[in-house]
């Protein structure tokens, strides 16, 4: 059965920095499209297979995209649905930013 994708406020917030910055210092639009294609293909392979990834703890899961960027996400397996919580860089400490 495939679960249904819900990408957070946060995350699109998120992912509109991360477009910003590409193309701030590539000034590349085709960069940017391709980036957004890549992240937009890797979330939406969750709808089959959603626990592919490693757990990040007892309710998050986390994939690395280009090695820069993590995508920090939950599955809802009552619901059957995928939440994409975060998109943040790789260097950033999840423990600190999420609290945990």
């Amino acid at each position: 059965m495939k679960y249904t994708i819900q990408i957070s406020e946060v995350a699109q917030a998120d992912l509109q920095l991360i477009y910003d910055y590409l193309y701030r210092f590539t000034f590349s639009k085709s960069t940017v499209e391709k980036f957004h294609d890549e992240v937009y293909s890797t979330i939406f392979s969750l709808q089959l297979f959603p626990n592919m990834y490693p757990k990040f703890d007892d309710i998050y899961r986390i994939i690395t995209v280009r090695k820069q960027y993590r995508i920090l996400y939950e599955v809802d397996e009552i619901k059957k649905q995928v939440i994409i919580s975060s998109i943040i860089a790789s260097k950033s400490n999840i423990s600190k930013n999420f609290g945990f």
